[in-house]
Protein backbone atom coordinates (compact mmCIF):
# COMPACT_ATOMS: atom_id res chain seq x y z
CA UNK A 1 0.00 0.00 0.00
CA UNK A 2 1.26 3.11 -0.95
CA UNK A 3 0.17 6.35 0.44
CA UNK A 4 -1.39 9.26 -1.52
CA UNK A 5 -3.45 6.19 -3.64
CA UNK A 6 -7.04 5.41 -3.91
CA UNK A 7 -7.99 1.91 -1.97
CA UNK A 8 -11.96 0.77 -1.52
CA UNK A 9 -12.37 0.24 2.05
CA UNK A 10 -15.63 -0.65 3.90
CA UNK A 11 -16.61 2.08 5.93
CA UNK A 12 -18.83 1.56 8.87
CA UNK A 13 -21.62 3.45 10.49
CA UNK A 14 -24.35 2.09 12.97
CA UNK A 15 -25.55 -1.02 12.39
CA UNK A 16 -24.32 -1.13 8.61
CA UNK A 17 -21.88 0.14 6.60
CA UNK A 18 -20.54 0.21 2.75
CA UNK A 19 -17.30 -0.56 0.92
CA UNK A 20 -16.17 2.81 -0.31
CA UNK A 21 -13.36 5.12 -1.79
CA UNK A 22 -10.54 6.25 0.30
CA UNK A 23 -7.34 8.11 -0.11
CA UNK A 24 -4.47 6.68 1.91
CA UNK A 25 -2.57 8.81 4.06
CA UNK A 26 -0.76 7.23 6.32
CA UNK A 27 0.31 3.25 6.57
CA UNK A 28 2.30 2.27 9.16
CA UNK A 29 2.87 -1.16 10.82
CA UNK A 30 0.01 -2.69 9.36
CA UNK A 31 -2.54 0.29 10.23
CA UNK A 32 -3.54 3.00 7.91
CA UNK A 33 -5.10 6.25 8.16
CA UNK A 34 -7.39 7.21 4.86
CA UNK A 35 -9.95 10.00 4.37
CA UNK A 36 -13.01 9.22 2.61
CA UNK A 37 -13.82 10.24 -0.73
CA UNK A 38 -17.04 11.53 -1.37
CA UNK A 39 -19.39 12.89 -3.56
CA UNK A 40 -21.84 14.08 -1.48
CA UNK A 41 -19.23 17.10 0.04
CA UNK A 42 -21.61 19.80 -0.27
CA UNK A 43 -23.99 18.11 2.08
CA UNK A 44 -21.70 16.77 4.46
CA UNK A 45 -21.47 18.83 8.19
CA UNK A 46 -17.92 20.46 8.89
CA UNK A 47 -16.86 17.31 10.96
CA UNK A 48 -17.52 14.48 8.19
CA UNK A 49 -15.58 17.96 5.81
CA UNK A 50 -12.16 16.79 7.74
CA UNK A 51 -13.04 13.19 9.17
CA UNK A 52 -9.66 10.83 9.11
CA UNK A 53 -10.65 7.23 9.67
CA UNK A 54 -8.12 4.44 11.09
CA UNK A 55 -7.92 1.22 9.70
CA UNK A 56 -6.47 -2.22 10.54
CA UNK A 57 -5.28 -3.39 7.46
CA UNK A 58 -5.92 -6.85 6.77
Amino acid sequence: MKPFEIYIAYISWGSGGKDRPVLLLIFDDGKATVYPITTQYEIKTNADKIRLLDFLAE
